[in-house]
């Protein structure tokens, strides 16, 4: 990749900065985390039965960081963090000249995934066939369209005191690009780049282990309260949805009193 100008550096105070010399390097260097004030678009792709189940309950469902069906490895570092420091961790360690330790770093990861939870959306509101195929067995579902700040007020007022709850704009890299052992919180957000596409922002809950011990590993999931009034701005019914299930979906809608636009997915969207 073409070196980026030193406009991406991560100050370190007393010695030179970081800097990024990719544009991979400088997505793990941004921070992840979004500030309130921002406000995007997002969706959110599901099954049937479970749109018609977060109806009844009015909950969420987190899953558990290291229990990704379609991404078992999700919060893992990459293989490249178990050889010599490169790049970015090159960088730190030649300021700070500490003992580094990656089976250390790869166990506390370990431990972070059992007690991290998220909820998966993507930015945009146009539909995409990948996420009907991948997310909603092949457009059998529904989309969810909501924005970042929606999605947030939506969760707040009945968050669990147990949880830690944070939004994040997920960095994609290759395997062969290490992710910085100085910004650890990195590593339960980053993505592999052949996931790029899909533009995640995420929703991360970590248990705040200061409330009590917990668990390792914790439940598979965490249910949520949500504020379904405030959340859903509008709802896509799938391209390849039985009519029966259309018909169900729309009922549990009126029953519920959701006043969100609902319509149905693009005839000309490609499956």
């Amino acid at each position: 990749m073409d070196p980026l100008p030193a406009s991406f550096p991560l100050q370190v105070v007393g010695v030179a900065p970081i800097v990024a010399a990719t544009s991979q390097e400088a997505a793990l260097l941004r921070p992840t985390r979004m500030p309130e004030f921002i406000d995007l678009q997002i969706s959110h792709y599901i099954r049937t039965e479970f749109f018609l189940k977060l109806l009844k309950t009015k909950q969420l469902r987190l899953g558990r960081l290291d229990a990704q069906t379609n991404d078992p490895t999700d919060g893992c570092l990459p293989k490249a963090n178990f050889e010599a420091p490169s790049g970015l961790n090159k960088q730190f360690y030649s300021c700070f000249p500490t003992e580094r330790d990656p089976q250390m770093h790869d166990e506390q990861q370990r431990i972070a995934r059992q007690l991290s939870y998220i909820h998966c959306w993507f930015k945009g509101h146009e539909e995409s066939a990948e996420m009907w195929k991948v997310f909603c067995s092949d457009g059998a579902g529904v989309c969810i369209k909501s924005t970042t700040k929606l999605l947030l007020n939506s969760l707040c007022r009945e968050w669990p005191h147990d949880l830690i709850l944070q939004m994040h704009e997920c960095p994609y890299t290759d395997c062969t690009v290490q992710t910085p052992e100085f910004l650890p919180n990195t590593a339960s957000v980053r993505k592999d780049s052949h996931f790029a596409n899909q533009q995640e922002v995420r929703i991360l809950a970590q248990v705040d282990v200061s409330k009590g011990s917990a668990p390792l590993p914790g439940p598979d999931c965490k249910l949520v309260p949500v504020d379904l009034d405030v959340l859903l701005q509008g709802l896509v019914i799938g391209p390849s949805i039985q009519p029966e299930n259309e018909r169900t979906i729309r009922e549990a809608i009126i029953e519920r009193g959701i006043k969100a636009n609902v319509l149905n997915s693009s005839p000309l969207l490609p499956m």
